[in-house]
């Protein structure tokens, strides 16, 4: 079976991370197997603890549970080995779930997002896909070259106040990083508007694909036009002038798996 790995952005966990996105309920209708991980709690004495089960838990300070995504934070510090982590448990889940070795998949949301785009660059080799929403490559990454060219894609919304941390490379940087390194800098994108199917939501959402031939590599890039750091078609978690405005056109979890579900690795 397929396998999925969904991860939770800063200060969330497993569950809510399943709450966000309904991963759940699609991996029962489609028929793959779904592992949302949590991070590793490092307090502020330095104690490396697990996470508590919960959406967002008020007793644990938000800077404290997140993955080690690329760029400079606590997990990075004390060297949490996140990598070798997923790295593990999908050597487990082949082994003993039957999940297929060619189609794991990887997604995340704003800092599970960014640690997406890291296994991209460092798990590469094991994954055959991985989306992200809500983020970007990470600072310490700029340099990193991927292991294997796959399939990415990038979800971001031009009004996300959390994407503009300097934590991150930009939006163009982002973009330049993947083409450069898939060899699909001189490669026109398919460019296609999505429907704006959500009455009185005037989020704009376009998808631009850039692929070739000549590489394995393929960029899917969605801009969308006036969206805030949410899940597309997830709940407005916070008020619209803490996140921005999370677009209902389209269902991110149904959106990400349409564009898994027919790529394999050889």
């Amino acid at each position: 079976m397929p396998l999925v790995l969904t991860f939770h952005g800063m200060g969330s966990s497993s569950l809510g991370q399943i709450d966000l996105t309904g991963f759940d309920k699609l991996a029962e209708r489609e028929g793959f197997i779904l592992i949302a991980p949590n991070s590793t709690i490092i307090d502020s004495d330095g104690t490396i603890t697990s996470t508590a089960q919960s959406g967002y838990d008020g007793e644990i300070d938000m800077n404290s549970k997140h993955w080690n995504a690329g760029y400079p934070s606590i997990a990075v510090e004390h060297n949490i080995d996140d990598v070798g982590y997923i790295s593990a448990l999908i050597d487990k889940f082949v082994a003993e779930h039957d999940a297929d070795p060619k189609r794991v998949y990887a997604t995340g949301m704003s800092s599970g997002g960014a640690f997406a785009l890291k296994l991209a660059i460092e798990l590469s080799d094991k994954i055959a896909a991985v989306g992200c929403m809500a983020s970007r490559v990470g600072v310490l990454l700029s340099e990193s070259t991927p292991k294997e060219p796959i399939k990415v894609v990038s979800i971001v919304g031009t009004d996300d106040p959390a994407v503009q941390s300097p934590a991150l490379l930009s939006t163009e940087d982002t973009t330049a990083y993947w083409l450069s390194h898939y060899e699909l800098t001189d490669v026109e994108p398919v460019v296609k508007e999505l429907p704006q199917t959500a009455v009185g939501d005037n989020t704009k959402i376009i998808r631009y694909e850039y692929s070739s031939m000549k590489t394995t590599g393929q960029y899917v890039f969605y801009e969308v036009e006036g969206g805030g750091h949410g899940w597309l078609g997830g709940p407005q978690y916070l008020p619209e002038e803490t996140i921005g405005i999370v677009s209902q056109h389209v269902c991110g979890t149904e959106l990400l798996w349409s564009e898994f579900k027919n790529v394999s690795k050889p």
